[in-house]
């Protein structure tokens, strides 16, 4: 083991039982940067995140980058260390913290 590998975090135990991405969403997601998992996230999660970033009528988003532009320079997405398992950048109890710990956010980020 090399000085560089023992600061690494130990990589987390993958569920096998954990739903994950077909091939087709795999290429969507390689092809695009992104995959929409519609109707993934419970209400109360989604209404929690979207009130810790601020909500923004529709008409008030001309462009998605402009938006995504404002959201990365506010705080409400907390930045977190390169190389932070994804499973501890965020508070378990914070809204992010509660999607990433659903099994199909779960299963998603392992494929």
């Amino acid at each position: 083991m090399t000085a560089h590998a023992a600061t690494l975090p130990a990589e987390p135990r993958l569920d096998p039982d954990l739903p994950r991405l077909n091939s087709r969403q795999m290429a969507s997601f390689a092809a695009r940067g992104f995959l929409r998992l519609d109707a993934a996230v419970p209400a109360d999660i989604n209404a929690a995140f979207l009130d810790a970033l601020g909500r923004v009528d529709v008409g008030d988003v001309a462009h998605m980058r402009t938006h995504y532009g404002r959201i990365m320079a506010s705080d409400a997405i907390p930045v977190v260390a390169a190389g932070l398992p994804l499973a501890d950048a965020y508070a378990p109890d914070s809204p992010i913290g509660r999607m990433l710990d659903l099994p199909i956010v779960r299963g998603a980020v392992a494929s």
